[in-house]
């Protein structure tokens, strides 16, 4: 019951924060500093099309957490790799983003052994975003709200 608990409180918060913000898209720039790294800021050049991604993803999503099931983290990531667009990128980015909030707040609501789980499934999503990074030649995302991941 528990379970079910906090994954319903997870997912409304992934929702409603998904739905607050997709409104952007992305474009590629370096940052001013010596370090040549690659940042792909998640702007608002291509909005229709991050925010059909971000709705995508967060339907994967949304389906493993109401089948309680484990969340196929790097198969969300290959869909976005698959896209081969900084918008696809972003759009993974914000929906991992969004997640590891949602989970801290039902973490707060919740029993110890259910905030093992929700931890495990941030590691796991944080794998993908390491996966996607080597995928991609490295570098960071700046969030919507302006995050850097």
């Amino acid at each position: 019951m528990t379970k079910k608990i906090l994954s319903t409180v997870a997912l409304a918060c992934l929702v409603v924060s998904a739905s607050l913000g997709c409104g952007c898209g992305a474009k590629l720039e370096s940052l001013p500093d010596t370090t040549k790294e690659i940042v792909r800021d998640c702007g608002k050049e291509d909005a229709p099309a991050l925010s059909r991604l971000v709705l995508d993803f967060l339907g994967a999503v949304a389906l493993y957490v109401l089948a309680s099931e484990k969340i196929d983290w790097l198969g969300i990531e290959a869909k976005a790799e698959h896209e081969g667009t900084v918008v696809a990128q972003c759009a993974f980015i914000e929906i991992v983003d969004r997640f590891r909030n949602a989970q801290a707040v039902a973490a707060r609501a919740t029993i110890a052994s259910e905030t093992t789980k929700a931890a495990e499934a941030v590691d796991d999503a944080n794998k993908a975003v390491e996966k996607l990074r080597a995928a991609t030649g490295g570098g960071r995302w700046r969030l919507i709200n302006g995050n850097m991941r």
